[in-house]
């Protein structure tokens, strides 16, 4: 009798956490041994969705981060007579009656106090809290966060489960020549360019990576190509870039189509993290599939995903990630290294693994 799993998507199509949703639940489309109802919110094209996934269909209509969110998610599992729940998310929810699964991809709201109010860092305390006492399991998708639950949450290391994430496979295919073709002319991309893929939050880091390229552009012609966010909801940020004369410099097309994603990595002389924290570091990886080096913060967990496959510098010197960029912008023997490195290094990293260790976390709580 297959495994009854309700499965909470609301989130299937925001950045990072859809991305784990899309792909693990991709992964389980053909599983036999698993049964899904999903939880869907109204604005979802369930027919869409229908054509995606197999299983049944629940829609709750509570706000992402109510309050009404953390009760009525639960009775809708409840009454769906499931065997386990999976949360992708840390608003675990109350009043629960069957074995949960949470998986909590960082703690940054609680960690990083600069950037959050009290009522923000305490609320999120709270439902981190409540979601590592309350479900059977908790994932995380690195040992970094592991250690930060532990440490900050206190919750038993045999509760924690690392389940890192892999890398879309579309990142592994190479674009056609013509699309790449056609991909600069739109975005006017004759000249090199470093590649920044991300929102544009605070702890993303972004005045530094501002600084540093403008010490570049002293030295090199090219670009900054800044794809997800758009820098038009951070008035801060224009205001620096026009500070530092770098402006006419930065492309910042907002959110990109999946395959122009894909182009903007294979088009790329390099990606640039510069976060001072993440959970995983999806572009990390997409990168190295896409065979561009990287250059990371050495903070939180990049150390961690990056290895020695790419080049680190220190999160808070923007005259060390300069120089970093300007070692790739001119060594091409290094570049090839560190091309060869992360395509090895990213084999560390699929979903095909990261929905294996999960079905066994499945199975480990129904014992």
């Amino acid at each position: 009798m297959p495994i009854r799993i309700c499965f909470d998507i609301r989130k299937y199509y925001d950045f990072g956490i859809g991305t784990y949703i899309q792909e693990l639940l991709a992964q389980f489309q053909n599983d036999p041994e698993l049964e899904f109802t999903y939880i869907i919110s109204p604005h979802h094209d369930k027919a869409q969705l229908q054509k995606e996934l197999r299983g049944k269909f629940v829609v709750d209509s509570s706000g992402l981060y109510s309050v009404r969110e953390l009760f009525s998610i639960s009775q809708r599992a409840n009454k769906e007579k499931v065997d386990i729940f999976h949360e992708p998310h840390y608003t675990f929810p109350y009043f629960l009656s069957v074995p949960g699964v949470v998986m909590i991809h960082d703690i940054i709201h609680i960690r990083l106090k600069e950037f959050y109010s009290p009522f923000h860092r305490l609320y999120a305390k709270t439902i981190v809290k409540h979601a590592c006492r309350a479900a059977k399991a908790v994932l995380v998708n690195s040992q970094f966060t592991k250690q930060e639950l532990m440490n900050v949450c206190r919750v038993e290391e045999d509760k924690v489960h690392v389940t890192y994430l892999g890398v879309s496979k579309s990142f592994y295919e190479s674009e056609l020549e013509e699309y790449k073709d056609s991909f600069r002319r739109r975005f006017n991309l004759f000249i090199p360019y470093i590649l920044y893929v991300g929102a544009l939050k605070p702890h993303k880091n972004i005045p530094i990576l501002f600084k540093a390229f403008s010490k570049i552009r002293e030295r090199h012609d090219c670009l900054l190509f800044m794809a997800g966010e758009s820098l038009d909801n951070y008035p801060e940020l224009q205001s620096l870039a026009q500070e530092l004369n770098i402006q006419q410099s930065i492309l910042n097309p907002g959110k990109l189509s999946q395959r122009d994603l894909r182009a903007a990595y294979q088009c790329a002389t390099m990606l640039v993290l510069p976060s001072l924290y993440e959970g995983f570091g999806l572009p990390i990886v997409e990168a190295m599939a896409s065979g561009i080096p990287v250059v990371g913060a050495n903070a939180t967990v990049i150390p961690e995903i990056l290895s020695n496959a790419g080049y680190l510098f220190e999160p808070h010197d923007e005259l060390d990630l300069a120089n970093k960029i300007n070692i790739l912008l001119t060594d091409e023997t290094l570049r090839n290294d560190l091309i060869a490195k992360g395509y090895e290094r990213v084999q560390h990293f699929s979903y095909a693994q990261c929905a294996l260790e999960t079905k066994k976390i499945y199975k480990a709580i129904l014992q």
